[in-house]
């Protein structure tokens, strides 16, 4: 009978042994076990399956029962154990003797188990199949693949069948002398680290079906002392079981372990021995600077730490927290900071935003990571950033020259002379006043219309100040202090204003030289 339902758009898989390819492993010697994909009526040895295709090959195949015989192609298989089709062992179902899909040995639903085995008798030994969806094991070679255009069923059943190239879920047998141990999750993995001072030693044991398990037993060795032996807890009976126990760590010790396992009839096995780690932790950070408590005004202050040990020698990263807080109450939490750094210092991308002057300070940690867990986290020190109200004038005079006649007027907005430049030189926002410490003119007083001065734009610093909270009209120069700047920034290339002068000679103003001290102060507004 043809087999029309291929042309469906189910993802075929060829249960195809590549010709000349070796699929089975035979756990006691390499080459021990192999099949080949071969033409009808050519098998010297034992057929297993029969494969054909719509286009009469054996590539995404659909398969038949060896007691139909009929396709074109069939699996042969050869060991040094004897074999025969007889059901030793299960690794595949039909869901007929022929044009059949196929379902995986162990498939326990949830849908259709099919109802047509196809197995192997091997003695002595047992055969013995897995199915995984990447390479096969070392100790197992692949026998096929399979795969479903049924989404939900994990490629598990209603499958066509190929080599092991064309499919992702893998048929994994061997022919087994010995009892098959496996290591099973959670048991750690070879050469491991582990964190919780705490590891389950889990197995899955696999007899011959005539048989049982009858021990597991934990072979066990801390870091270079004797190996001691456990009985294992076994969880199931007869030929598949699994076993495991629990086993207390200690930091920094390196553990050794073994599983062993026999059936009712004396035969053993064992899986590799493994080795993992318990972790050390690292040693909790000791803070170095600055000192706590301290005091200072860089806004993007460097911290610094010793370098803590770990017996393990790993590389660490450190996580770095700083915490802002108000003295009496007050939220701040918007800058806190939180940042990993290799290295045993970190400063600050950009700058702490939160005064002492406006009662606040900020609290600061680090602890070690070893890439597996956190090491104690150290004291927490506490710095607090003052403000620093600095400001310079540059130039520091201006010079209108001399022997100017009576009524002469200029000013320093065309630059010349020219005007004053005040900088902030500080860490913080701040207003900035002026007064003059003596009057310009003999014949006029201060304040008066003859002494004069505005706020404007320092070059290439737009936007350093309060335009509209500035004075930047012609106004006489006071002889008390009267704010003119409003917020003036502090940060580089954007912290300067220039400070116009005007005069205008009184027409009753005695000859001689004329100057005036104008005084300067800047003083902090608060951020917050």
């Amino acid at each position: 009978m043809k087999k029309s339902s291929r042309g469906s758009n189910l993802m075929i898989f060829e249960l195809i042994f590549l010709l000349s390819m070796v699929f089975v492993y035979l756990a006691s010697a390499a080459g021990d076990f192999n099949c080949t994909i071969m033409e009808n009526q050519t098998c010297a040895f034992t057929d297993v399956i029969y494969l054909e295709n719509d286009t009469g090959g054996y590539r995404n195949a659909h398969a038949q029962n060896v007691s139909v015989g009929t396709y074109d192609y069939v699996v042969c298989c050869n060991s040094n154990s004897t074999l025969a089709s007889g059901c030793g062992g299960v690794f595949l179902r039909l869901n007929d003797t022929t044009n059949s899909h196929v379902q995986r040995g162990d498939y326990s639903g949830p849908g259709i188990i099919y109802g047509v085995s196809v197995c192997l008798f091997t003695t002595p030994g047992y055969f013995n199949c897995t199915y995984v969806d990447s390479a096969c094991p070392s100790d197992r070679e692949c026998f096929a693949s399979m795969a479903s255009s049924n989404a939900s069923v994990n490629n598990d059943t209603d499958s066509h069948i190929g080599p092991c190239d064309q499919y992702e879920k893998k048929i994994c047998c061997r022919v087994a002398t010995d009892l098959s141990v496996m290591y099973e999750d959670p048991t750690p993995a070879n050469d491991s680290r582990q964190i919780n001072n705490s590891v389950i030693i889990n197995v899955s044991v696999t007899a011959d079906s005539q048989t049982s398990v009858d021990t597991c037993i934990l072979e066990w060795k801390v870091g270079a002392a004797d190996a001691q032996n456990e009985t294992m807890e076994m969880i199931g009976s007869g030929s598949n079981v699994f076993c495991n126990i629990t086993k207390a760590t200690a930091d920094g010790t390196t553990y050794y372990f073994n599983v062993y396992a026999n059936d009712s009839n004396g035969m053993w096995g064992n899986e590799s021995q493994r080795l993992f780690r318990e972790n050390d932790e690292p040693d909790q950070v000791i803070l170095d600077s600055p000192p706590n408590g301290d005091h200072f005004t860089n806004r993007t202050p460097t911290l610094k730490w010793n370098e803590p040990s770990d017996a393990d020698g790993d590389s660490l990263t450190y996580f770095v927290n700083i915490s802002c807080f108000k003295l009496g109450g007050g939220d701040c939490s918007s800058d806190d900071r939180y940042a990993s750094t290799s290295e045993l210092n970190y400063t600050p991308p950009s700058e702490l935003q939160y005064f002492g002057d406006d009662n606040y300070y900020y609290n600061w940690s680090v602890k070690a990571y070893d890439s597996y867990e956190n090491g104690t986290e150290s004291v927490k020190w506490n710095f607090t950033i003052d403000t620093n109200v600095s400001i310079s004038i540059s130039p520091d005079l201006v010079d209108f020259g001399e022997d100017r006649p009576l009524g002469y007027q200029n000013d320093t907005s065309d630059g010349a002379p020219n005007p004053f430049g005040l900088h902030n030189d500080g860490n913080c926002i701040i207003d900035a006043n002026v007064s003059a410490m003596d009057s310009l003119w003999v014949s006029a007083g201060l304040p008066s219309d003859y002494f004069n001065y505005s706020v404007d734009w320092f070059s290439g610093e737009i936007g350093a100040f309060n335009w509209s909270g500035s004075t930047t009209t012609w106004t006489n120069v006071p002889l008390v202090n009267v704010t003119f700047i409003d917020s003036l920034n502090y940060t580089d290339n954007n912290d300067s204003a220039e400070v116009e002068m005007q005069i205008m000679v009184p027409l009753d103003e005695p000859p001689g030289a004329k100057s005036s001290t104008l005084i300067f102060t800047g003083w902090y507004i608060g951020e917050t």
